[in-house]
């Protein structure tokens, strides 16, 4: 039942997701769309944005850090022999 429930939410997501990106496509002014810079600056304007950033730099640390010591000490199998 779980891999079905995970399965679900995660249908249901990808499911949400196409819908506002099609919503996007049919609504918006693209003349009206900026720049990613732009869309940044708005975002450090917002209250807790600069916090937001240090909050997502520091993930993003942390996920580069896993990722070297994955690949570092990760236990790799020899294949079965046939």
């Amino acid at each position: 039942m779980g891999v079905r429930l995970r399965s679900g939410r995660v249908g249901i997501v990808i499911a949400v997701t196409r819908i506002l990106f099609a919503y996007a496509g049919f609504q918006v002014d693209p003349d009206q769309a900026g720049s990613m810079l732009g869309a940044l600056r708005w975002h450090r304007q917002l209250p807790f944005g600069l916090l937001a950033y240090m909050v997502v730099a520091m993930g993003l640390a942390a996920f580069g850090i896993h990722n070297l010591a994955e690949a570092r000490y990760r236990i790799v199998p020899d294949p079965p022999s046939p």
